[in-house]
């Protein structure tokens, strides 16, 4: 059974969809590559304060990352 993702990535993958690049936008939140990649595929959903950042950024809730 595949494993749900949490809303946040779904909203985070549409972001990037015609949007900036994921890289230009890691380096700006201070986060490396590989880390933004893990949020991106759902392996991984950000702290509050990586969360607070994403938020900040791309407009997705904080509450997204919380399903």
């Amino acid at each position: 059974m595949a494993k749900k993702l949490p809303q946040g990535t779904k909203l985070l993958r549409a972001f990037f969809k015609d949007g900036p690049q994921q890289s230009q936008v890691a380096t700006e939140l201070g986060m490396c590559r590989q880390e933004f990649t893990h949020f991106l595929s759902g392996r991984r959903v950000p702290n509050l304060k990586k969360a607070l950042l994403l938020e900040k950024r791309t407009g997705i809730p904080v509450s997204a990352w919380m399903s």
